[in-house]
């Protein structure tokens, strides 16, 4: 395959060279098979992530190599994978993203373009680094002590493993997606140790220590910009929106405006 390679360096510090998206990797996206499996996202990003340059904070634990590929993703950090998305696209089409989205208040179609280079990208925290430097990522844990509920707690970087569990916890609705979420995010809870002890302890948390863990996480992990403001130009309104990465993100129609039919 003759494709340029380019130099790209995640958040985490972790380098690499990835090549531009070919119609192979669309056509394994949509694919009804690779749909299901456990990793979707890491089929694309193991075909278009050519060799690492500089492991970054990962290691032989998340097979990463300096000189060779990555075979499993799922061990990847999730601020990682979704700056991969960005950049994986970007090199293909080029910075602008056209997409059209309904309003909210009138459902009239939005329609927005937005330049992916102005995205913000943080990486982790020293005590992040300094955490997963003297063990792998899955078992790095960053204890903190909850305000309202004195429990204590240890907080984790969240891996593509715990991204899916929280994508197939969105068939069972927006709540138990948002306990997932919550599960995937505390390695350890003190005096919660099953799975029914765990799910409790998450619906009777006091919403200040839910603010207060989200504040940690912010600060632990991987910040990448997934969400944006835009604004109806028939009615004026604003919303936030999470950026359409599906399908429509990595077709060609999506790097240009979209045409208007004539009347």
């Amino acid at each position: 395959m003759n494709t340029v390679g380019i130099e790209v360096k995640c958040p985490s510090g972790l380098r690499g060279v990835i090549r531009p998206l070919v119609v192979g990797d669309i056509s394994s996206l949509s694919a009804p098979a690779n749909r299901k499996a456990p990793d979707p996202l890491g089929l694309l990003f193991r075909n278009v992530w050519q060799k690492t340059l500089d492991a970054g904070p990962y290691g032989a634990a998340e097979g990463v190599e300096e000189g060779k590929g990555i075979d499993r993703w799922e061990k990847i950090l999730v601020g990682d994978r979704a700056f991969l998305v960005f950049e994986s696209r970007r090199i293909t089409y080029g910075d602008e993203f056209f997409f059209t989205v309904p309003c909210r208040s009138c459902r009239t179609k939005i329609e927005w373009k937005l330049d992916l280079s102005e995205l913000e990208a943080s990486g982790l925290s020293e005590e992040a680094l300094e955490g997963v430097g003297t063990t792998s990522i899955d078992r790095a844990t960053f204890y903190r002590q909850l305000p309202q509920g004195l429990q204590r707690v240890g907080l984790r970087l969240l891996t593509g493993e715990h991204q899916r569990k929280v994508e197939l916890a969105k068939q069972g609705g927006d709540q138990q997606m948002s306990e997932a979420a919550l599960l995937c995010r505390l390695a350890d809870i003190d005096g919660a140790s099953s799975p029914g002890e765990r799910r409790e302890f998450i619906r009777a948390m006091s919403l200040l220590d839910l603010d207060y863990l989200r504040e940690q996480w912010e600060d632990l992990d991987i910040f990448v910009t997934d969400t944006i403001d835009i604004e109806c130009t028939a009615c004026g309104g604003e919303q936030e929106i999470m950026i359409p990465t599906d399908e429509r993100f990595f077709s060609p129609k999506s790097a240009r405006p979209r045409k208007r039919r004539k009347q």
